[in-house]
């Protein structure tokens, strides 16, 4: 994949203002930093819940990339680099099936080394996304398929393809990137408990190695949506 889709020359302009850049990615992050505060009561009341996970996880987002636009920023500027023929959706779709199996390889990784070192589940609160699946029928399927598509589609767009557009290119900005991309995606995990924040950190990790290797936002996308499918299940 790496060379079959570029990113153009022009892509470190960033013409939306880093200010704006910076509100943008702020109103998507702290409602998902500050969920493991307001999950663990509204998860009381479904309607309540349901309502407020839709606006933090499709609304708000959405608003960010109508916001994006209408500022001047281009979604190839963010990764969104579209196949151009069904050889390189393929190449799309294996890579991102491939790297689906490494991301879950390190978030089991990761929480098994937690496990290991602490001798308990620090931070974590009485919530899991996993609790939200029912047992079975067509809404499991649905909440199942929800949950991986919502994580997958916006942790990537903007823990990965909005954070690129605050550092420079080149080996130093990418190390930059990487390591506030990592820090930042698993500070939002960290009612899960200590385990969780090294599992989605070495998650995060390799998940920006995937987006600055392909040069794509859609395979890491696919990769993310894969793993959370399995993590789900």
């Amino acid at each position: 994949m790496h060379g079959d889709v570029k990113l153009p020359d022009d892509v470190s302009t960033v013409r939306p203002s880093m200010a704006g850049l910076t509100c943008l990615f702020l109103a998507v992050f702290v409602p998902l930093l500050l969920n493991g505060f307001y999950n663990i009561i509204i998860t009381r009341m479904p309607v309540v819940y349901w309502a407020v996970e839709l606006v933090v996880w499709v609304l708000l987002p959405s608003l960010g990339l109508y916001a994006y636009r209408r500022m001047g920023g281009r979604f190839r500027d963010l990764g969104v680099v579209w196949p151009r023929s069904v050889g390189e959706v393929c190449k799309v779709l294996l890579y991102g099936c491939g790297w689906g199996l490494v991301l879950f390889w390190a978030f089991r990784s990761g929480r098994s080394w937690g496990e290991s070192v602490f001798d308990k589940n620090y931070l974590v609160v009485a919530f899991d996304y996993g609790s939200l699946i029912p047992d079975s029928g067509w809404p499991k399927t649905a909440v199942w398929i929800y949950l991986s598509l919502s994580a997958g589609i916006v942790e990537e767009l903007y823990f990965r393809g909005f954070l690129r557009r605050f550092f420079a290119r080149g080996r130093l900005g990418s190390v930059y990137f990487m390591g506030a991309s990592t820090v930042l995606f698993s500070a939002i995990h960290w009612e899960n408990g200590v385990n969780d924040l090294l599992a989605t950190a070495a998650f995060g990790f390799l998940a920006c190695i995937c987006y600055l290797s392909h040069r794509s936002i859609l395979v890491p996308m696919i990769a993310h949506v894969v793993a959370d499918l399995i993590l789900f299940h």
